[in-house]
């Protein structure tokens, strides 16, 4: 960014433009300036407030005044920072620092711009001046002044001398003994640096393959013009790019060094290697003649101006004539061959860990995702066969789950291992097998106890089994804090013996869940039975038949006249493992943290194979996101821009004197979500938070995805609600796109702490904005769309019925609405 624009600096014939639009850029900020200073001063309590109000006043119109006098034009990137500070919801106190900070920011550009600036003039007025010397008796004569002063060329013939050479082949031993130091961490530690900081390091190495060919030059008391062009033109290549850094490597050193190595005179060979070497910590080139005799930038002095015939004294000339621009490339590590092999060491690595972890994801997948949300499908449809009010569930954790073990007792355990057992038989290719399981020792032993009295919940136990939550708590609540907090730090109260028996039941499904687990595994791999040895699809094919009461109840509970051995198990198994979670035991809780640990690890895998070039970089290589909007925009929950974004940076950009302006076809839409209240009541805010986050980035993922307009936004509106536009797409198009989202979002399962969230469901509605209207009014009509039709009912899309329809507020509160606005499903 220039001084006087963003691209580039002002052409003589651009001048009046950019005259323009210096004056619409200051009117732009002092508007702002204005307005936000108004609501400042509403807001103001106390004098320290007002102390620092006028403080920040007065800053404010100084920073103005410098930009004028200046001509500095702000990017837009600053506007937004500007705006922002002003209208963001900070205190005075806060946004008087951040003021600070920005206008020092602005000040420091500015003199790094104009720092820039003056070096290129600089560099060029060197080598013009160096362009109108060459061929001149006066450069042959400062040449002769040159070599008389310094003996590093001859004096008539001007040839470079072995004593220049000389110095240039001594700071080998520094260069060897830095570079012995610094391999190590280049070869090794390769991911902790940036791009830049690892290719100007890798300087020395480069530098030190090439002394070979410095130290192999045969010495002759004065050498001819061009015979050392080969090798010293690979030499300087790289040597000059270290001189043209040398701040920069200065800068890094001690990052770089401190922290990993000790070693005694590693500074001192350092600076050497650089050229600015030190004596009792001083610069030992204390006069010119010291330094163009003694250094190597002097030695290269000599050696170009003896070949080009002109005296080249200054680094832009020498750069001039290797004809490079000293830039170190930051685009990619240019590894040394020891780091790709580490490289592709720690990428095997990963990819080991990688595929362990998700064999391991894969396994728990199916009991968290699966399983788990399968019984809680089984208990929710069985409970209703209980003569017990769902209500009444909700607020007595040992009924619900007495009811979930007399449901698990007399579906599967009482089939298994009950009186009734002999009726259970198994159908295959017409042929029937009874009392499958009467040998199967593994489940025999951990279901033949399984009754209500194992658990002491029967009926002698009413007033225990009728015990209910405190007010205002419903079962899954309490029992969470029940195990989670000391008994000490909350305000309930409860028998202890509910905590113990709740404990038991957890364990004891959880012990059911791991046999049947492993029984079913081994189901899988062949049943082991001699007599089932040649019928490998045993386990998917067997069909359960029986006619007992037990079996009725399972087959209602699977959904099926003769499920497979396959559907009986696993039913059994999600239900054990839903009621294990359900009572937060241990072992169950470990799996499902396990499975969520595993996922976020492969994420940092994956994050860590696919790096890009500075992952690892500093703050002064952040990337920007991908539509160039500013951090202080995007709200924390949902990750998209806020309405700050909305009120700053797109009204003022889309509308005039606060009419929309543009030509092309755009519409507003207001999505409403539908059940946030009930998963924060039930589950807390944090899970709202994730719903949330799910919900905006299904709706941010279809509308702003590459293959859509360029300008199509979204963005949160108050409180939970998002809002947004489409851009150059019909009425048809618009709702059809949003549909499509809507429909994506209801099929979204999400779960939080295990537990399955509700429905995520969307009401939402659209208006086309049309030239000459007002923004403002245009989201209010989509979001009184959104509401109507939210009125008829869950995730439905509203839009007006006739296209051409220019809709008023005062439409929603007529009868005829019902007419006006199309819905859809």
């Amino acid at each position: 960014m220039s001084l006087k624009s963003e691209e580039a600096a002002v052409k003589p014939g651009q001048a009046a433009v950019f005259d323009q639009a210096v004056l619409a850029g200051q009117k732009e900020l002092s508007s702002v300036f204005e307005r936000a200073l108004l609501e400042m001063r509403k807001s103001i309590n106390t004098g320290v407030e007002r102390r620092v109000l006028e403080n920040l006043r007065s800053a404010m119109e100084a920073f103005g005044n410098y930009l004028k006098k200046r001509e500095i034009l702000l990017g837009s990137r600053e506007r937004q920072e500007y705006i922002a500070i002003l209208r963001g919801p900070y205190t005075i106190q806060t946004r008087k620092k951040l003021f600070d900070d920005f206008t020092c920011k602005i000040k420091t550009r500015v003199f790094d711009e104009k720092k820039a600036a003056y070096e290129k003039t600089q560099a060029q007025d060197e080598v013009n001046e160096l362009l109108n010397q060459k061929g001149k008796l006066s450069a042959w004569l400062g040449l002769c002044k040159f070599s008389f002063l310094y003996h590093t060329i001859s004096f008539f013939t001007h040839e470079f001398r072995k004593t220049a050479l000389q110095k240039i082949k001594n700071r080998h031993v520094d260069l060897q003994y830095f570079v012995k130091t610094l391999k190590p961490i280049l070869d090794r530690e390769f991911n902790s640096l940036t791009n830049l900081e690892y290719n100007a390091f890798a300087l020395f190495l480069e530098l030190n393959s090439v002394y070979e060919m410095i130290r192999d030059i045969e010495e002759h008391e004065q050498f001819h013009r061009g015979e050392l062009d080969g090798p010293m033109n690979e030499f300087t290549g790289i040597y000059l790019k270290i001189l043209k850094n040398r701040s920069y490597l200065k800068e890094q050193y001690d990052k770089i060094f401190k922290k990993r190595v000790k070693v005694h005179g590693l500074y001192g060979a350092f600076r050497s290697v650089i050229d600015e070497p030190l004596y009792n910590n001083i610069n030992y080139y204390s006069d010119e003649k010291t330094f163009l005799t003694e250094s190597v930038t002097g030695a290269l002095i000599s050696y170009f101006s003896a070949r080009e015939g002109v005296l080249v004294h200054t680094l832009n000339q020498l750069l001039f004539v290797c004809k490079t621009d000293g830039v170190i490339d930051a685009v990619a590590k240019n590894l040394t061959p020891q780091a790709m092999l580490e490289d592709q060491k720690l990428l095997e690595k990963l990819t080991a860990e990688e595929n362990i972890k998700i064999s391991r994801l894969r396994e728990l997948h199916h009991t968290v995702e699966h399983l788990y949300l399968r019984g809680h499908d089984l208990a929710e449809t069985s409970l209703a066969f209980f003569a017990v009010s769902q209500p009444a569930l909700k607020i007595k954790p040992l009924l619900y789950f007495r009811c979930l073990i007399e449901l698990f007792e007399k579906c599967f355990a009482a089939s298994v291992c009950g009186d009734d057992r002999e009726s259970f038989s198994l159908l295959y290719q017409n042929a029937e097998f009874r009392n499958f399981f009467s040998d199967k020792k593994s489940l025999q032993n951990c279901l033949s106890r399984y009754s209500l009295d194992e658990f002491g919940l029967r009926e002698s136990a009413r007033d225990l089994i009728h015990t209910t939550t405190p007010v205002g708590e419903d079962t899954k609540n309490f029992i969470f804090r029940l195990f989670t907090a000391p008994r000490n730090n909350h305000a309930m109260t409860y028998d202890d013996r509910i905590k113990e028996i709740i404990a038991h039941i957890g364990n004891v499904h959880y012990e059911i869940a791991c046999v049947l687990e492993e029984f079913i595994k081994s189901m899988e791999n062949g049943p082991g039975d001699a007599e089932l040895t040649a019928r490998p699809d045993f386990y998917n094919h067997a069909r359960v038949h029986g006619e007992n009461f037990f079996l009725g109840n399972s087959f209602r509970l699977i959904n099926k006249s003769e499920p497979t051995l396959r559907d009986f198990l696993e039913s059994a198994l999600a239900l054990a493992v839903f009621i294990a979670k359900e009572t937060f035991n241990s072992g169950m809780h470990a799996v499902f943290s396990e499975y969520e640990k595993l996922k976020d690890d492969i994420k940092v895998i994956i994050r860590e194979k696919t790096r890009d070039a500075d992952d690892t970089a500093d703050d002064r290589e952040k990337k920007t996101s991908p539509a160039d909007i500013p951090d202080f925009y995007y709200d924390i929950i949902m990750q998209i821009p806020g309405m700050d974004y909305w009120s700053c940076e797109i009204i003022p950009r889309i509308t005039k004197d606060g009419l929309y302006q543009a030509y092309e076809t755009r519409f507003v839409f207001f999505c409403d979500p539908d059940n946030l209240q009930d998963i924060n009541a039930r589950f807390g805010h944090t899970a709202g938070d994730k719903a949330l986050y799910t919900i905006a980035k299904i709706v941010e993922k279809n509308i702003c995805r590459e293959i859509t307009h360029g300008e199509n936004i979204v963005f949160r509106c108050e409180g939970c609600n998002l809002a947004g536009y489409i851009n150059s797409v019909t009425l048809e198009q618009a709702v059809m796109t949003l549909h499509k989202t809507a429909k994506e979002l209801s099929k979204m399962i999400i779960f939080f702490e295990g537990n399955k969230l509700p429905g995520l469901t969307m009401s939402i509605g659209i208006y086309e904005e049309r030239r000459g209207s007002k923004a403002e009014e245009n989201l209010a009509l989509a979001r009184l769309t959104a509401a109507w039709i939210k009125k008829q009912g869950k995730n439905n899309i509203g839009y007006p019925a006739d296209k051409n329809r220019v809709l008023k507020l005062t439409d929603f509160n007529s009868e005829k609405i019902q007419d006006i606005i199309e819905t859809l499903h």
